[in-house]
């Protein structure tokens, strides 16, 4: 009888680990998320733009280098460094803000919501384009509720050096594979896509911005 007991004890104990295991997956997920947005937001002080004038802040776009003096003449050219595609999305109405991956890759989109090779960053001219995950074996994930949003709502963009606001404009679902969500657009635009329903990938869910 005892052994039967352990033995159940243990099965119990087995399954209990099954199940919380996405849990726990989930939580250091959000942790490692937090510790990036940190890091990232660290980075901004350090960059606050350099104030010109009674409540006025220098902003540099993305993607640009700050103004500086003319080299003098004969002066070689520096190297132009490439943009950081490092930025942070936050989302106002279902309070939420992530570090955005540099690609759609597995593994960067169990870390966060991912950016979209090919497209624009955000405020750049074009269609910057962002996927996440709605779910993750079952338990919500980081663009569970995207659904929630609605024209009108806020998109808020963060670089190390500037700070960008989207308007929603659109929120609707499309087939899988439609891949006109992330065609270009002739001003900056914001594409977010999860999948439709939750736990599924029959559909996506597809919210449009356009930056203010």
């Amino acid at each position: 009888m005892n052994r039967r007991l352990m033995l159940g004890g243990l099965a119990i104990g087995a399954g209990a680990l099954i199940l919380l295991a996405p849990l726990a997956v989930r939580q250091f997920r959000l942790a490692e998320q937090r510790r990036m947005v940190e890091r990232l937001e660290w980075a901004a002080l350090r960059q606050q733009p350099r104030p010109v004038g009674p409540g006025q802040t220098q902003v540099t776009p993305p993607g640009q280098a700050p103004a500086t003096e003319p080299e003098p003449p004969g002066a070689p050219t520096p190297a132009t460094p490439e943009p950081d595609p490092e930025y942070l999305i936050e989302i106002p109405k279902l309070g939420v803000r992530y570090v955005v991956m540099p690609t759609i890759e597995n593994d960067d989109l169990a870390r966060g919501p991912g950016h979209y090779p090919g497209t624009g960053l955000p405020g750049q001219p074009g269609n910057a384009a962002i996927a996440g995950h709605r779910t993750v074996k079952g338990i919500a994930s980081y663009f569970y509720n995207l659904h929630l949003l609605a024209p009108g709502d806020t998109i808020i963009v963060r670089y190390p050096d500037s700070t960008l606001t989207f308007t929603v404009e659109r929120v609707f679902i499309t087939g899988a594979y439609d891949l006109t969500v992330l065609a270009p657009t002739p001003y900056p635009a914001l594409t977010l896509t999860t999948c439709d329903p939750p736990g599924t990938d029959e559909h996506r869910l597809i919210v449009q911005a356009r930056l203010d």
